[in-house]
């Protein structure tokens, strides 16, 4: 059977969340809180079996809760020093920070380092744009990689759309794939483009309008 965590040990740990320093914190932490949560779903699951008024099942529904809200509580605090850390770090390359950086998990050092590598990204960019340069630009003066991909992106997109038409779904229609290949759920109201034989279609079958002819 696999470890959880006790409802006690959750709320000692959102305690010392509430002080200052990210707190060291077991690299199993989140398994194991997740694995009480579990725990607690099929223990909730067996009393609403036998009794689904009895005293127990609104104990466990209770705990459950709590402990749901205990986590997220103990996720919020978390990254918001970790988050913190990563803004201070990517200022410069001080190693005050290290002691913190040890106190988290694996799941969490993923979240800090990429949150590290995008600010100190976005710093390097303001800072060329304040030397004259302009923010998004390579050091070679060209558009950035991303944005180039970005336009090509929304090039082939409109490309695409030539062969589509925007629709008004003014009745459910039951799911199905289309022809692009695509699995289409469309629902009373949504607006949607879909290939001209789809449109034409509903449109016959009176489940839709044109908003737009191409």
């Amino acid at each position: 059977m696999e470890k959880s965590l006790k409802y006690e040990e959750l709320r000692n740990v959102q305690k010392a969340e509430k002080e200052a320093p990210l707190t060291k914190m077991s690299n199993d932490f989140y398994k194991h809180a997740l694995n009480r949560i579990e725990d607690l779903q099929k223990e909730r699951d067996r009393a609403y079996a036998q009794d689904p008024n009895s005293k127990s099942l609104r104990l466990v529904d209770d705990e459950l809760r709590s402990t749901k809200s205990i986590l997220e509580s103990v996720i919020d605090r978390r990254l918001a020093k970790i988050l913190q850390l990563a803004s201070m770090r990517s200022k410069s390359g001080d190693q005050t920070f290290l002691m913190e950086e040890s106190n988290m998990t694996s799941e969490e050092r993923g979240v800090y380092e990429s949150a590290l590598e995008m600010l100190r990204g976005f710093r390097k960019e303001i800072s060329r744009a304040g030397k004259g340069g302009k923010a998004g630009e390579t050091e070679k003066g060209g558009e950035g990689k991303k944005e180039m991909e970005e336009e090509k992106e929304m090039e082939e997109e409109k490309e695409g759309n030539k062969e589509n038409k925007m629709i008004l779904v003014i009745e459910d229609v039951p799911p199905f794939v289309g022809p692009d290949g695509v699995s289409y759920r469309l629902k009373e109201d949504d607006v949607a483009s879909v290939p001209i034989e789809i449109a034409d279609l509903l449109v016959k079958e009176k489940k839709c309008t044109v908003i737009n002819k191409t």
